[in-house]
């Protein structure tokens, strides 16, 4: 039987092992242990989900786009574009302004995380651009 070990089922093991309790382990060890784990997690490559309030906004409006991190999360810098529209920039959060946009068209936009030992991540989301709907008014009938 051929089994392959990736990176992530040994980490989960060599973390299961500082993580387990030890009767002969002091509680000093098991605190450095535990922060040598941290200290391993923190140096892997972050996930990330890029995630818009809403899949369509209607024409000349925004929507929220959001960067979910896995992993850990100090000393993360974000980044947002996209294909259309303009984005206004506020940590893990942007707004995408579709003023100008035509409806029909589908923005493409993209999250990127970079930790602080220089892995990125990114994800991508999709937002429909949709014509605002005008209100009908009753039609008024005369009598002539």
């Amino acid at each position: 039987m051929n089994r392959r070990c990736g990176p992530s089922l040994l980490f989960i093991s060599l973390l299961a092992l500082f993580l387990l309790p030890n009767v002969c382990w002091s509680a000093p060890q098991a605190a450095a242990d535990a922060a040598y784990a941290k200290k391993i997690e923190a140096m892997l490559p972050p996930t990330v989900e890029c995630v818009a309030s809403s899949p369509t906004v209607a024409a000349g409006q925004s929507v929220t786009l959001t960067a979910r991190v896995q992993g850990a999360a100090a000393g993360l810098v974000y980044s947002f574009s996209s294909n259309g529209g303009k984005l206004y920039l506020n940590g893990s959060t942007a707004r995408l302004d579709t003023t100008g946009v035509p409806a029909g068209k589908t923005i493409s936009a993209t999250c990127q995380v970079k930790n602080g030992f220089g892995q990125k991540a990114s994800g991508t989301v999709a937002v429909q651009v949709v014509a605002m709907e005008t209100a009908r008014l009753p039609e008024s009938r005369t009598s002539a």
